[in-house]
């Protein structure tokens, strides 16, 4: 009864946040099914309803190489940035800027190696609430290498002011972005550092005060509040400076986004306003700290996780939290991982349980926290250095849970009611029971279970099932099994995916020979099944394994075919099968072959470990 109270309590928070519109009660943002303005993208030309931007008057869309940025050789009363943040004239021109000047839907699809989109819908958007934009990413890929790649300039700002709150109301909101079902979408993008509108200098002309004309650290930027929504579709924003970025509120409603960042992943920034809200879908992000450090979602307000996936990593080479906000972090739902060197500052009116891990020093990888059962809460891949973990969970209770590496113990921590940790003494007896010793060094020859060392891979074992071209269960174990040598670089292979959005699933590894034997008696077809009477097939030493590639929350995706199709679909010449199964069996195999695996030219699923160890008896 309690979890039904609970998630009650947070359907309806999220209805309240995401119901309720504007100025007279409404939703005023555009209708997507209305007649939208079709923008395709290309450095050849950019067309708007299939003519040459600019040419349809009524459109509100040109094309220009008028980019905002920062002007190399400027001098100190320019601005403020330093040799890294400034770039000549003749890179700035080389962009396209797609320039959106009037509110409703426009849909993007197609690419530009040097642009930027664009939206400015004059200063007096800010007071009207008509003036909404909805940007539908529909396959897209911008890079624009001096300024973010998409920016919101003026458009209607939803929140009129008044007392500065957790729940604020986003949904009518000028900045929206939605990811279009089913579509992939690349945002590369830099940042402006901060340009003078006017500066006051002391005797000495040094710069003493100043107001700001520019000033975006994100790759996707608006000045206004923001609103993302999505299903199954993908956007991921590759960033030097920070990665989603506004000047007021974000809400991120769905859709599948990673975000890689020099610095905060997520930051909002006006200071005790601000407000990051999380009400659904898959978001991860991973900090590099390439532009000097950075949190993994930063707010200057508040940050409030209601439901949803959350991976937030912080910079590794800075003190920073995987979710930072000044006035709290608010979590009422969802599975959130994050790390850093820093805690996250939890609300006390947070509905849902989260419990902290400190390590000397975490390294990036896989990790599980268990109870006291032993049972897994969550798997966590994390993407880079930590000390500090924290992890929120429907799942989690009052009670003491342990952070495992693989069957390693690593560190535990109690877990209490949400929000900040009770500081009384405990004397109830601890009756947890006592944390296993340690396991002996596992040498590379050993045969272990996969999901030992790897929790996040997926299994789907169709010789244990009659789920294959047999029809017949071949063999009758369903937890697949490989050397500890080829397991350790297999974990390199899913962390490495997992940190593109994606993840392995395991069709076969260890199969025995009997198991061979019955193969080989049903399809005797030597580029298929391995004659055992002649030779040893390699999934007979526990090396070679049969893989697809998923996403990351095990949805499907398109591949060449399905597993043990014996005709020319398997083999790796992709010419006769999709776009999109042809690019994701390519990702697979660079990322396999990358950490140690030589692929079978006939199988695109099947890959076998370079080392190789004797016949598993």
């Amino acid at each position: 009864m309690k979890k039904f109270i609970l998630l009650t309590l947070i359907l309806s928070l999220i209805l309240s946040l995401s119901a309720c519109g504007g100025p007279g009660g409404g939703d005023t943002a555009p209708d997507p099914t209305a007649s939208p303005t079709v923008i395709r993208l290309d450095d050849a030309g950019v067309t708007v309803n299939g003519a040459p931007a600019g040419e349809d008057a009524e459109s509100g869309v040109t094309a220009a190489h008028d980019i905002v940025y920062y002007e190399s050789g400027r001098g100190p009363l320019y601005g403020e940035g330093t040799a890294r943040d400034e770039h000549p004239a003749a890179e700035a021109a080389a962009h396209t800027v797609v320039h959106i000047t009037r509110p409703g839907v426009y849909v993007l699809s197609g690419r530009l190696s040097a642009g930027q989109i664009a939206v400015d819908l004059g200063e007096g958007a800010r007071d009207d609430p008509g003036a909404v934009v909805e940007l539908v990413l529909a396959g897209v890929e911008i890079t624009c290498t001096v300024a973010p790649a998409l920016i919101f300039y003026n458009v209607y700002e939803c929140d009129r002011g008044g007392v500065p709150s957790p729940t604020v109301d986003t949904s009518g909101a000028g900045a929206v972005l939605r990811i279009r079902d089913g579509t992939e979408n690349i945002l590369n993008g830099s940042y402006v550092a901060r340009i003078y509108a006017s500066v006051e200098t002391d005797a000495e002309g040094k710069v003493q005060d100043s107001k700001k004309l520019h000033k975006y650290d994100g790759a996707v930027y608006s000045k206004m509040s923001m609103n993302i929504f999505g299903g199954t579709g993908r956007l991921t924003v590759n960033a030097e400076n920070e990665g989603l970025g506004t000047e007021r509120h974000l809400t991120v409603n769905g859709g599948v986004i990673r975000v890689f960042s020099g610095n905060d992943g997520i930051n909002t920034n006006e200071e005790g306003v601000s407000v990051t809200t999380v009400n659904g879908g898959d978001l991860t992000i991973v900090v590099d700290g390439g532009y000097g450090g950075g949190d993994g979602i930063d707010s200057n307000g508040w940050l409030v996780i209601n439901w949803g996936t959350v991976r937030a990593f912080a910079s590794s080479a800075s003190r920073d939290a995987g979710l930072d906000a000044d006035l709290g972090v608010i979590l009422n739902g969802g599975q959130v991982a994050a790390t850093g060197s820093l805690p996250v500052k939890a609300a006390g009116e947070s509905l849902q349980r989260s419990v902290t891990f400190s390590l000397l020093q975490g390294e990036a990888g896989a990790y599980s926290v268990r109870d006291g059962a032993g049972a897994e809460v969550l798997p966590v891949q994390a993407q880079n250095a930590f000390t500090l973990l924290t992890v929120s969970s429907p799942r989690l209770a009052d009670g003491l849970y342990t952070l495992y590496r693989g069957e390693t113990p690593l560190t535990s921590a109690r877990c209490g009611a949400g929000g900040p940790p009770d500081t009384t003494p405990d004397t109830t007896p601890d009756t947890t029971p006592p944390l296993p010793d340690p396991p002996p060094e596992v040498p590379d020859d050993a045969l272990v279970k996969i999901t030992d060392y790897i929790p996040s891979i997926f299994v789907d074992l169709r010789y244990a099932t009659e789920n294959n071209f047999t029809g017949q269960i071949v063999y009758d174990f369903t937890e697949p099994r490989l050397r500890y040598g080829t397991v350790k670089k297999l974990a390199q292979v899913q962390e490495a995916l997992l940190a593109q959005g994606y993840s392995l699933k395991i069709w076969d590894a260890l199969r025995p020979v009997s198991a061979q034997f019955a193969l080989w008696a049903i399809c005797p077809d030597s580029r298929y099944i391995s004659d055992p009477n002649t030779s040893t097939s390699n999934h007979c030493r526990g090396n070679t394994v049969d893989v697809t590639l998923v996403l990351a929350d095990g949805t499907e995706i398109p591949m060449p075919s399905d597993f043990d199709t014996f005709n020319a679909l398997a083999d790796r010449n992709y010419s006769d099968v999709s776009s999109q199964a042809a690019k994701n069996a390519k990702r697979l195999e660079a990322v396999m072959t990358a950490y140690g695996f030589k692929p079978y030219i006939a199988e695109w699923w099947h890959y076998t470990d370079a080392t190789t160890y004797g016949v598993v008896q």
